[in-house]
């Protein structure tokens, strides 16, 4: 919602770990997906994959979603979208999204 309030369209995954079916929604309707998790472990985890306590890879969006569109990642930063719009800064909430890096660089 506060990316919306700045003019920003975005979907929200509802929790780190999306299913097969919110992947394939994602890869249909848009041509380009710029991921924005908190810069945690959950977060990064979530973005790039994970191996679970049984030691099961677990692919983040940047794997599922990258054989079909184009994904960048939005680098680290310190709050989430929310806290940024309601303390005023939709500019550099802005410019985190603008510069997103491409994800091929990153993995």
């Amino acid at each position: 919602i506060a990316l919306w309030q700045i003019g920003i369209p975005a979907i929200s995954t509802g929790s780190a770990h999306m299913s097969d079916d919110q992947h394939k929604i994602i890869r249909d309707y848009v041509d380009t997906a710029i991921v924005y998790f908190d810069s945690n472990t959950a977060g990064w985890n979530a973005t790039f994959g994970f191996y679970n306590k049984d030691g099961e890879w677990r692919p983040g969006l940047v794997e599922r979603l990258e054989p079909f569109i184009r994904v960048r990642v939005v680098d680290e930063h310190d709050d989430d979208a929310s806290k940024m719009v309601e303390e005023g800064r939709g500019v550099e909430l802005q410019n985190l999204i603008s510069s997103a890096t491409s994800s091929r660089l990153l993995v």
